[in-house]
């Protein structure tokens, strides 16, 4: 469509793995040399995970293209196989006899094969991709074809390909005889941002591209809303390039790549004005904590909620002097300990207490980025399955009663705590932005990991100035969720979330946490200390929300016709336990198992198409209670 336009003489962001494309950043490299050593070698199996779109099968088809003409390879794309089956597939890519529903005759003839193959001089490799959907019985008739072997040498290779999950898979105990045959593994990470920017540009080349065609801040901003993950990166440069298109623009600048991310509802990851201002933000907390015993206010509620970590210049920090912060610089290590030492989680309970500024210290100002100021905030669009309920039946919860005021020992410190009480939208705006976005982003996902007692936000975790809500989740085994919703289904799931607003006179989106809500007096709790009614919510939220939960069968992915594995047979036991499902778990996600889908999501009022998404999966959690996690009302269930 737009080729001419930007005299390109291809589609330079094209979804099919096409080797010409191939972008070989150095994790790309490793990954090839560890594969091309493992089939050389030939004595072993070999892993390669990745993230979801991290160019794996694109990597796969490179190794293809440039393989020796002594190699045969069969490769799988489609691993939702039975152990006959499988079999089966073999035989038929290497054209042999593969009808037999015996696996003795199929084994004698593959064995047969491999060893004529083998007498030609020529080796064979077996590549299965998409491994992790492998069910464990499979994945041991696969380590059985390994046996196949002389006296020298293995007959057969084989490269499991697969998501992270194929790492905790292969850790299974009655898999450990073929996780020890595994002796080439590596994991294939996202791009970091000048990769990122690379990967673009060379794709663009490759395309024929003349010119810089995409500038740098549009760059900045698709690396923002990506995460560095190639698959992303190609669907947003795709449509960013099509918006330039009917704009007639000739360069992609940053307002076409967020109109592309409206439209495909993509969020970015929260980036602060000012990145190296973290590091010396935890560094001279470290120093203050060290050098003197710095008094911390905690201004959330007792037992309810953390306070907001601000900014912390105190007195203490600035008296030590360069000398003491060149000391805590040289030992970063050291001053995230002490900082982190300063910040006590309570274990267990309902309240989770964080220290916050000292008294009287001066929040440093944020300098807004000047291309957000420009984006409008990307629109996620709700999975057709997970659609807004029709007056969903949820709990109502009660409105914590107000603490008094109570002494609490913080860092060796008492200092006092104060209640939180219900402001005017006035009062409640100001309170909310009188933290730099940033800084307020971070202060309310610490405190949503903290209500699911998990670690809070890292130095490590802030040192390149973002704020990866997804990565920092999966880092403490939870699972991310970003939505767009309503207030109805925000109760149905019954979750804390991170909400977007968008405040008068404010440029930016703000992110606050929700925490509570009270539907008899129609009012909500954000950030911990601002109480306003639904009323002032509702004008200043866009919609989305960021959700955190706890996927404790490890279900992953979105699961619908089509899937297979391990999580499809824990899927059909959840579902037996909610009384929707009543055969024995297959693995296959057939009829059976759509129509029980449908059955839950009906009973709970949301659009029934048979898929089991994440809302789909959180409200399943909740109906069996399996998961103990906090709730709008702060009851742990």
């Amino acid at each position: 469509m737009y080729e001419t336009f930007f005299g390109l003489s291809d589609l330079p962001f094209r979804l099919t793995p096409d080797p010409r494309f191939l972008f070989m950043s150095a994790k790309h490299r490793e990954a090839f040399a560890h594969l091309v050593y493992g089939i050389s070698e030939g004595s072993g199996f070999v892993a390669i995970t990745g993230e979801v779109g991290a160019g794996k099968t694109t990597l796969i088809r490179a190794l293809l293209a440039q393989a020796n003409e002594d190699i045969t390879v069969v490769s799988i794309v489609n691993p939702v196989l039975t152990s006959t089956e499988l079999l089966q597939t073999v035989n038929a890519e290497l054209g042999l006899p593969s009808r037999s529903n015996s696996r003795k005759e199929l084994l004698e003839e593959l064995a047969a094969f491999l060893q004529r193959n083998k007498g030609q001089g020529r080796r064979t490799v077996v590549i299965v991709d998409e491994a992790q959907n492998l069910d464990p019985v499979v994945l041991e008739q696969i380590r059985l074809l390994s046996n196949l072997e002389t006296e020298t040498e293995k007959l057969i290779q084989v490269v499991l390909v697969g998501q992270p999950e194929l790492q905790g898979l292969l850790q299974r105990h009655d898999l450990r005889q073929l996780n020890q045959r595994v002796t080439e593994r590596w994991h294939l990470d996202k791009l970091d941002r000048e990769e990122s920017f690379e990967y673009v540009r060379h794709r663009l080349r490759i395309a024929g591209a003349q010119a810089e065609l995409v500038d740098a801040k549009a760059l900045e901003l698709v690396y923002r809303y990506t995460g560095g993950v190639p698959r992303l990166i190609n669907i947003l440069g795709h449509r960013a390039l099509l918006v330039a298109y009917t704009r007639s623009r000739g360069r992609v600048g940053a307002p076409e790549v967020a109109e592309a991310a409206r439209e495909l509802g993509y969020a970015p990851q929260i980036v602060s004005s000012q990145r190296s201002g973290w590091r010396a933000w935890i560094v001279g907390g470290a120093v203050a904590a060290a050098a003197a015993a710095v008094a911390f206010v905690l201004l959330a509620p007792v037992g309810q909620e953390p306070a907001r970590l601000w900014s912390l210049r105190p007195r203490a920090a600035r008296e030590a002097g360069p000398a003491a912060a060149d000391a805590v610089a040289r030992r970063p290590s050291e001053a995230l300990a002490a900082a982190q030492a300063a910040v006590p989680v309570a274990s267990g309970g309902d309240g989770v207490a964080f220290s916050a500024s000292a008294a009287g210290a001066d929040p440093s100002p944020d300098v807004a980025a000047q291309e957000a100021a420009a984006t409008p905030a990307p629109v996620t669009q709700v999975p057709a399955a997970e659609a807004t309920p029709a007056q969903p039946t949820a709990p109502t919860p009660a409105q914590p009663a107000a603490s008094a005021p109570l002494s609490i020992p913080v860092a060796g410190t008492v200092v006092a705590a104060a209640a939180a009480t219900a402001l005017g939208p006035d009062q409640a705006l100001a309170v909310i932005t009188r933290t730099p976005m940033f800084d307020g982003a971070v202060a309310g996902y610490t405190r949503l990991l903290a209500l699911w007692e998990a670690s809070p936000v890292s130095g490590a975790e802030l040192a390149a100035g973002t704020l990866d809500l997804e990565a920092i989740a999966s880092a403490r085994g939870l699972r991310y969720l970003n939505v767009d919703l309503n207030e109805a289904l925000l109760q149905l799931l019954d979750l804390p979330a991170m909400l977007e607003l968008r405040l008068p006179g404010e440029a930016e989106v703000r992110y606050v946490l929700m925490d509570s809500v009270d539907t008899a007096r129609g009012t909500v709790r954000l950030a911990g200390e601002v109480t306003v009614s639904s009323v002032a919510l509702r004008q200043w939220w866009n919609g989305r929300a960021h959700i955190l939960w706890r996927d404790v069968e490890d279900l992953r992915h979105d699961l619908g016709p089509g899937s297979g594995g391990p999580a499809v047979r824990k899927l059909q036991g959840l579902l037996s336990e909610a009384g929707v499902y009543q055969t024995p778990p297959s693995g296959l996600y057939d009829d059976l198992t759509e129509n029980a889908v449908r059955r839950f999501q009906e009973a709970r009022h949301i659009v029934s198409d048979g898929i089991a998404g994440p809302i789909t999966q959180i409200l399943l959690y909740n109906s069996l209670g399996r998961v103990r996690r906090p709730t709008l009302s702060h009851a742990r269930s």
